[in-house]
């Protein structure tokens, strides 16, 4: 009986990647499979999602987590008390996340380090002082942060600890003591390409969604490059499938014909950038610049 279902799903697997692939992939450089990777993931991603949802946990189980890690994350990382700088990262994430379907209460913790940022089960979120160092608007600071929320919103924290969480569970082992294993695995953990695509995708939606200029997911991205890997390296077939990321000038070139795509769909409508607002520390909702508009000429 176990040889049969194992031998259906893997041919319901293979059927949904045919028809995935036949219909979506599109080489978009010629010198990386990358994209084909990315597409490849989406149908084992769904699969994989079909069957552990069966599991007896749910967003609840996360929210809980969440809250632990919370509790004990300066203890794992090197928080910075930076009073205003926290403040102004908190009132953005909730302002981003009042509508969010999971209901999490959103938390961003400003840590000390190089460009990054990382997020954690039940709406936690690491923002480095370096990373918030080399932006330069609002609209790129949503870049980043909405990029986190994907990983939240869409699923992946919870389809990583899923597994392991139920194992918890089911051994009774405190959630507290899972919350700090689940800081130290996370904190070594890399999306694949897909998830990375997803989250990208929604933080694009999400600065279109609300007005702010959609050219600053690709600027955002691009002050990355420096900090990546060597955007010289060799790329095979090999290399391509074992990268957990796709490469930085993929996501940049693809956010950047995505916002010219919108711009000509859009040619009259203003787009917000918020430069004095990141400057300020103050939020657009907290104060809105009519300079700030692209396409509004200033008086």
């Amino acid at each position: 009986m176990r040889k049969a279902i194992l031998s259906v799903l893997l041919l319901c697997i293979a059927a949904l990647v045919t028809l995935h692939l036949k219909e979506q992939y599109q080489p978009t450089f010629d010198s990386t499979f990358s994209p084909f990777f990315q597409l490849l993931g989406k149908p084992l991603q769904t699969v994989n999602r079909t069957v552990t949802h069966l599991f007896p946990i749910s967003q609840v189980d996360e929210k809980m987590l969440g809250e632990e890690i919370k509790a004990e994350i300066a203890t794992h990382f090197p928080v910075i008390n930076s009073k205003r700088e926290t403040a102004y990262l908190n009132h953005l994430i909730q302002e981003l996340t009042a509508d969010v379907q999971s209901g999490f209460d959103y938390q961003v913790f400003l840590i000390s380090g190089a460009p990054n940022a990382m997020a954690l089960p039940g709406g936690v979120i690491c923002f480095t002082d370096e990373l918030l160092n080399i932006l330069s608007s609002e609209a790129e600071l949503i870049g980043i942060l909405g990029h986190e929320i994907g990983h939240i919103e869409r699923g992946h924290l919870f389809d990583a600890v899923r597994q392991e969480m139920l194992k918890r569970k089911m051994e009774q082992i405190s959630l507290l003591t899972y919350a700090l294993d689940a800081i130290g695995h996370l904190g070594k953990c890399c999306f694949n390409k897909t998830q990375e695509d997803e989250a990208d995708t929604y933080a694009f939606h999400m600065l279109v969604d609300r007005g702010y200029d959609p050219f600053s997911m690709s600027s955002s991205l691009e002050k990355l490059l420096p900090y990546g890997a060597n955007p010289n390296a060799q790329t095979d077939l090999i290399h391509d499938f074992l990268a957990t990321h796709p490469y930085l000038e993929l996501r940049v070139a693809k956010f950047l014909a995505q916002a010219e795509k919108w711009q000509v769909s859009n040619p009259d409508t203003p787009s917000y950038v918020g430069q004095r607002n990141f400057k300020e520390l103050k939020t657009r909702s907290q104060v809105e610049y009519k300079r700030e508009f692209k396409s509004i000429k200033a008086l």
